[in-house]
């Protein structure tokens, strides 16, 4: 029950944060692109960031800057939160034999 307890709460924050990164990757797309290339990105959230990631990353030169790293600890809390309710779902199907 603790664990998927925490997967939940975990799950939780990890939205949050997805949807800071995305807004924050709408808002770049405005800044670099204009409204159109903003509103696509608006609609494709998990292939915009990807874009995005990909597209600072040949303009800049650069693969770790802060917005890859936002991306990449959205998708290491995502793989938290799986391996967390896994566990935690093997655990409760153990408890319950």
């Amino acid at each position: 029950m603790l664990l998927t307890t925490t997967a939940m709460i975990g799950g939780f924050v990890v939205h949050l944060g997805a949807l800071v990164v995305h807004v924050a990757t709408v808002w770049f797309a405005y800044q670099l692109g204009g409204l159109l290339p903003a509103i696509l990105t608006f609609f494709t959230p998990p292939f915009a960031e990807v874009y995005w990631a990909f597209d600072t990353w040949m303009r800049y030169g650069v693969f770790f800057n802060l917005f890859t790293q936002m991306c990449l600890a959205v998708v290491a809390g995502y793989i938290f939160i799986f391996v967390v309710a896994l566990f935690g779902a093997f655990a409760e199907e153990r408890i319950a034999r």
